[in-house]
């Protein structure tokens, strides 16, 4: 950090040594800036409804989950930026509410998608359950 506490990094720079070193110290601060939103993507939870107790299904269930909350921060600074000051053009109005649409639509693609595998597990519980009662009563007749 600076004196002035910005965070922001000044070069010093007077040959290529100065360049790289000040490359690579700001590539160290970039990412951890980015590590706890990178953390967060990588360790999305599932809300309990959805979990298969199958770990490849809950590690793919993980994965759309953290699909959803980057749709949703997206759509939100869709809506903060066509909240926000100014007068856009009819042009840019038509843009963010098109992508606003095509969020949400996205959000209700992921959420229906989180219920899919519950839904295979169970319909193939059910399939199997009457697999066996039917086998039972055939071999009875």
């Amino acid at each position: 950090m600076n004196e002035d506490g910005s965070g922001l990094l000044e070069p010093r720079i007077e040959d290529h040594s100065d360049w790289l070193a000040f490359s690579k110290a700001n590539a160290k601060r970039v990412a951890r800036e980015r590590r706890p939103q990178m953390e967060e993507s990588s360790q999305a939870k599932v809300a309990a409804e959805h979990l298969t107790g199958d770990a490849y299904w809950d590690v793919f269930l993980q994965q759309v989950q953290a699909k959803i909350k980057n749709t949703e921060g997206q759509l939100e600074s869709v809506k903060t930026h066509f909240a926000g000051p100014g007068n856009p053009t009819q042009e840019e109005l038509t843009g963010m509410h098109r992508m606003a649409v095509h969020l949400r639509t996205k959000l209700e693609a992921f959420s229906e998608v989180l219920e899919m595998p519950a839904e295979i597990i169970k319909k193939g519980e059910a399939a199997d359950a009457e697999l066996a009662g039917s086998g039972d009563s055939s071999e009875e007749d």
